[in-house]
């Protein structure tokens, strides 16, 4: 697993273990409810829905870089304060 998302341009994103592995939603993580997965997410008031394909969901805060609009420049996006840099 690595501490990896992806959030395609049409709404569907790749968790390769960014929940397991890094941003656990419980003390300790829960391998069942932050298993990588696919599906589709939303962003709305700054917080990104991720809605898996199995019926999971996760909310977390999204900001961009020192107040920067991350819908016009998301080459950095924070998430929960964690850095992530776009991969090219």
């Amino acid at each position: 697993m690595r501490q990896v998302i992806t959030l395609r341009k049409d709404g569907r994103f790749v968790d390769e273990g960014v929940f397991a592995t890094f941003l656990h939603t419980k003390f300790g993580g829960d391998q069942g409810v932050d298993a990588p997965g696919t599906g589709t997410y939303t962003i709305k008031a700054y917080t990104l829905i991720l809605s898996y394909s199995d019926g999971r969901t996760h909310r977390v805060a999204i900001t961009g870089l020192l107040g920067a609009d991350p819908a016009k420049q998301s080459d950095i996006i924070f998430l929960e304060r964690s850095r992530f840099n776009r991969r090219r």
